[in-house]
């Protein structure tokens, strides 16, 4: 171990109420006959103060690398930092014994030597920091996604490149919704139990416990899988009556076949993977397969279509594929529909789809299939709906207004667009899993068709409101629709424009999209360096470029990143927006939305036949409890308790 210091507020105190006194008496008329011992405790006085400040800064990056440099790992990534690291530690550990063995600050701290000592630990410090900025940011240019993790949840990961499993818990901030990747090859474990008639010890490295397993057991198989969780090493014994006993490599033990979301659903990647080499580098691989995957399942679901029963198929693709797929064909009927005047055969036939639906929910489902089956019905409720409004307005021509401004979804050589007025965007293919829908109003309609606008002409959404508008809920839900990651940051007045700079680098590289909330706290000083971070990249999309110059250092550009802003105008605390910052986003007015519309089609999702009449009454409930009770702060009747609300009966 080493010895720290404690925090010497009272020591500095002190000293700082003693060098005031100096300095008042060095001024004194009468200093004479003491004016070299005034001068020599001035000295000493300042030389303390001077020491203290630079062992503290030292220690400081010391607690802060130490556990860092303590991996074998990053010293082997990084052999000059590491040296540099280990010269520092030698002299921190030698001066920190020192001041064990003497306590006296006075004594201790007046020496110049130590003060020189001190400076050259933190001029080592600060060339290790510098070290270790440049590595994170090579390992973050060569996985983009890198970017959305902090520094210590990078270093994290880094430092443990031995067990792939450290990912894990990271994965979440990586992709939109993968939430692990990494399985055990059951099958290599069966084929153990036969060659192997032997007791096994499985060392916990992090651990003194030894557990003895017997193979003959069947259980065992389980517990290994149990463990994988943690760093194993197997050391096995051999049974001298058998030569053919098989070796066991815990790297090869692990392989990526499927990726499993928060909610439990697990989608076959289309090629096997195996966590070797740099970290980076198989996350990459991971990346790539995930959009294969998705638009390898998106091809066949919509392949298998015409071949089966709809209350069949729904249940057989995971929920984005099925929903993906049901939108195309959708916006397929719709187009036949109108072309041929049939709109109102296929508003009668689309109102029976969807109480096949309903009539699906109330059966007998599996969480995740009612989850999927709810998402849906949110969609198909606005598709019926859709197709309702151009039945009143008489579309006759699939160029009409009211059927362009909606999204429409075509699939062209197994690649799926999406399409918005005369805009056309690539589907994304991020996996993001079997999560819940937006319920689409009008408001949202508006919205979608401002923002789809906005990032045809390569520019940023900026939707306003108060609060509990859905402001970050209808961008998220528009990158959804898209399949395109979408990353929140909540904005505050701590964030300087560095940090905004490593974030843009990751948005512009990855092509995911960034929902700055409140983004009108950040200060004014900050947001005019910001506005010129986002026209550098907004310049470069226009331009068609695929690498671009960012902050002195050229990176890669993919066409669909964007920049979403919400504000909450006239709240206390909030920031008036540069005019060179306003004319980069496309502004959205979001207004109180249609609490008894949104809690219809939830219900209705959730199976209700009734919902009109009940939805009316939750509404009717809330209004009333806000109006009647006292006003307390942990009281909330808004848009947010309603779904609460919602959820729970659906659950039930």
């Amino acid at each position: 171990g080493t010895f720290i210091i404690r925090s010497p507020e009272e020591a500095s105190q002190l000293l700082d109420d003693h060098i005031v006194m100096t300095q008042t008496m060095s001024f004194s008329p009468y200093k004479k006959p003491f004016e070299e011992r005034i001068t020599s405790w001035e000295g000493k006085l300042n030389m303390t103060q001077d020491v203290l400040d630079e062992w503290l800064a030292c220690q400081r990056s010391w607690l802060y690398l130490e556990p860092i440099f303590s991996s074998e790992d990053i010293n082997r990534q990084l052999p000059v930092e590491g040296k540099r690291y280990q010269t520092m530690e030698r002299m921190w550990r030698k001066i920190m014994k020192n001041a064990n063995e003497n306590t006296q600050v006075i004594s201790l701290c007046s020496d110049a030597r130590l003060l020189e000592s001190l400076k050259e630990c933190n001029k080592l410090l600060e060339q290790v920091q510098k070290g270790l900025s440049e590595y994170l940011e090579t390992k973050r240019a060569a996985f983009p996604r890198f970017y959305f993790l902090s520094d210590d949840e990078l270093l994290e990961i880094l430092s443990q490149t031995k067990d792939p499993t450290a990912v894990q818990p990271h994965l979440r901030k990586c992709f939109e919704n993968i939430f692990k990747v990494l399985r055990v090859i059951t099958t290599f474990l069966k084929q153990l139990l036969k060659k192997c008639s032997f007791l096994a010890e499985i060392c916990l490295c992090d651990s003194a416990v030894i557990w003895k397993i017997d193979f003959f057991k069947a259980s065992s198989v389980f517990f290994l899988e149990f463990l994988i969780g943690f760093r194993i090493n197997f050391v096995l014994h051999k049974n001298p009556n058998n030569k053919d006993d098989p070796q066991i490599t815990f790297e090869k033990d692990m392989r990526m076949t499927e990726m499993v979301s928060g909610e439990g659903e697990s989608v076959e990647f289309s090629e096997e993977l195996y966590p070797t080499g740099n970290v980076e580098d198989w996350l990459g691989e991971v990346e790539r397969v995930m959009l294969e995957s998705v638009r390898a399942q998106c091809a066949k679901a919509v392949a298998a279509y015409p071949d089966n029963k709809r209350t069949e198929w729904v249940l057989q693709w995971p929920g984005q594929v099925v929903i993906a797929g049901a939108q195309v064909y959708w916006s397929q009927y719709v187009e036949e529909a109108i072309t041929n005047g049939e709109l109102d055969e296929l508003y009668e036939r689309l109102v029976g789809m969807l109480s096949d639906l309903v009539g699906l929910v109330r059966g007998k489902l599996t969480g995740l299939q009612r989850m999927m089956m709810s998402a849906l019905i949110v969609i198909e409720v606005h598709a019926r709906d859709v197709v309702g409004n151009l039945c009143i307005e008489k579309v006759k021509t699939i160029n009409d207004f009211e059927w362009v401004s909606q999204l429409r979804w075509v699939l062209s050589f197994e690649n799926m667009y999406v399409r918005a007025v005369n805009a056309e965007f690539p589907y994304g293919y991020e996996y993001l899993g079997n999560t819940g829908r937006l319920v689409i109003t009008p408001l949202t309609d508006r919205c979608y068709l401002t923002l789809t606008g906005a990032l045809h002409l390569k520019f940023g959404g900026a939707p306003a409101g108060p609060a509990g508008t859905g402001k970050t809920e209808t961008t998220k839900d528009l990158g959804k629709a898209l399949a395109i990651q979408t990353v929140v940051f909540n904005c505050s007045d701590q964030l300087d424009f560095m940090a905004m700079g490593k974030f843009f680098k990751g948005l512009a590289s990855s092509g995911a999209w960034a929902c700055f909330d409140e983004f009108n706290r950040i200060d004014i000083e900050v947001l005019s360096v910001v506005a010129q971070q986002i026209a550098t990249i907004q310049n470069a999309q226009a331009a068609r470029m695929d690498r671009f110059m960012f902050e002195g250092v050229e990176i890669a550009l993919k066409a669909s990143c964007a920049v979403f802003i919400t504000m909450n105008p006239g709240y206390a605390g909030r920031t008036e927006l540069p005019d060179n910052l306003k004319a980069l986003f496309r502004p959205v007015a979001m207004m109180v939305p249609d609490y008894a519309m949104i809690a219809e089609i939830s219900l209705y999702s959730f199976g209700f036949n009734n919902a009109k009449h009940l939805s009316k009454k939750i509404v009717s409930t809330f209004k009333l409890s806000s109006e009647q009770l006292s006003s307390q702060d942990h009281y909330d009747f808004g848009m947010r308790a309603v779904k609460t609300v919602i959820s729970a009966a659906g659950w039930w």
